[in-house]
């Protein structure tokens, strides 16, 4: 399992290189004792998927991929501080309580998984607030970081040919 997730970082990380998003040196993983020191700081075993994930890009994807959405190591600890902020409202959906939240667009939309089992990829789920309730939006990190490497390559495809016209 552990492999599979690093060959799947590997080829998104080859792949914002070549669609020339970012270069090598952009794209910033962090250390192992800082991923430890983020499981200790929150309290939870996290999945080894989102460990591969911070490993490869939890300083940086680099350029433009994610540039939106806060996710970096630096911003991790706040991010949590602020998940326990909302699930004092009333309001809030119900949620697990060994949930991580991993990301946050404009403090308005968040994603964020359920910690089961370290070795079992957590299905991400999203919440924004205008929702009532959260939503299941992929089944792996990847996938949302797939999607991203996705949305800038769209992005650039139309800007080019506006461009050109």
């Amino acid at each position: 399992m552990l492999e599979n997730l690093i060959i799947r970082a590997d080829i998104l990380r080859n792949r914002i290189i070549k669609l020339g998003f970012a270069s090598s040196e952009d794209i910033k993983g962090c250390s192992q004792d800082e991923i430890l020191a983020l499981e200790t700081s929150c309290g939870l075993k996290l999945p080894d998927s989102y460990k591969v994930f911070l490993s490869y890009f939890g300083h940086s994807c680099g350029g433009r991929v994610m540039s939106d959405i806060e996710y970096k190591y630096k911003s991790l600890l706040s991010l949590q501080e602020e998940w326990q902020r909302l699930q004092s409202f009333d309001w809030f959906p119900k949620i697990p309580a060994n949930t991580f939240l991993w990301s946050t667009r404009y403090r308005e939309q968040f994603m964020f998984f359920e910690v089961v089992d370290p070795e079992i990829d957590p299905v991400i789920f999203y919440w924004s607030d205008d929702d009532n309730n959260f939503r299941k939006v992929a089944d792996s990190i990847f996938e949302i970081l797939d999607e991203e490497i996705m949305v800038v390559e769209t992005t650039e495809y139309y800007c080019r040919e506006r461009s050109s016209k």
